[in-house]
């Protein structure tokens, strides 16, 4: 009879740390895993106190029993290699592993998705990046930038361009819709806030866009044609629609009417 010991202190720790939520598993010898706790994310490597944050995350996940080896894919570890490697020094006395490992949760998806194959990963999270790997096993990073200076597309970026919409008084309903129902009426002191942990809190606005770009707009606002006034492109997978904003708006504006809620399924009359 074979007997395999699946006590953690047998186990290899597994950590995917993101600013929304941080997911753990244990690993075992025969290739065999088993998932454990889940709790709150950290706001990143970068952020100010980036590292302690991350400790207290992952010390929320970690199982009693000391583990043999801990390997974490954090957020924020790529732009911030010197909290990356403090975090690795951290480890061992945190979860009594001999050896431990950090590395960017952008990496480690990959490793997951393709199982060390050539390809292109894209993580749209609370935070955005994509990654590719070629054949001759060359790394190129797109993004990842943080929420204030990129993460385009994620869902910290769609929660600030929807707040800036609302700001700048240009939100359609379904976006007005959305932000109130989630936030209520203090708003804007979302809008404001600059902290790493904002882009989770406007991630949270999401599904209420997602919603209203589903339903759509029955029809636009206006339909000039003027180059000052408006523009008009495609919309993406629906041929033959027209989306418009006003010239006014920002590109991250534009870039949310393009995700939330103004395709429409007829062109304006020209």
């Amino acid at each position: 009879m074979t007997v395999t010991d699946h006590s953690e202190n047998s186990a290899g720790l597994l950590v995917d740390l993101g600013k929304t939520k941080t997911a753990a598993a244990a690993l075992f010898a025969d290739g065999s895993r088993r998932d454990l706790a889940r709790g709150a994310g950290a706001p990143g490597l970068g952020s100010p106190d980036g590292v302690a944050a991350a400790i207290a995350a992952i010390a929320a996940v970690t199982p009693q029993r000391a583990v043999s080896a801990v390997s974490v894919g954090a957020a924020g570890a790529l732009s911030a290699p010197q909290a990356a490697a403090e975090l690795a020094a951290a480890l061992p006395s945190l979860t009594g592993a001999a050896t431990a490992a950090v590395t960017s949760d952008a990496m480690t998806a990959h490793a997951g998705a393709l199982g060390g194959a050539p390809g292109v990963v894209l993580i749209a999270g609370t935070g955005a990046v994509a990654v590719a790997v070629t054949r001759d096993n060359a790394v190129h990073i797109c993004d990842g930038a943080g929420p204030q200076a990129g993460d385009r597309g994620s869902g910290g970026w769609l929660g600030r361009s929807a707040l800036q919409l609302m700001s700048d008084g240009q939100a359609q309903a379904g976006v007005r819709a959305a932000v109130e129902a989630t936030l209520g009426p203090d708003w804007p002191a979302l809008a404001a806030r600059t902290d790493a942990a904002a882009a989770a809190e406007r991630g949270r606005l999401v599904p209420g866009l997602a919603q209203a770009w589903a339903r759509g707009t029955p029809r636009p606002r206006s339909c000039s044609t003027g180059p000052r006034r408006s523009w008009r492109r495609p919309c993406a997978r629906r041929s033959g629609t027209t989306m418009r904003t006003g010239s006014r708006s920002s590109a991250a504006s534009r870039g949310l009417a393009r995700a939330s809620s103004i395709c429409w399924p007829r062109r304006c009359p020209v």
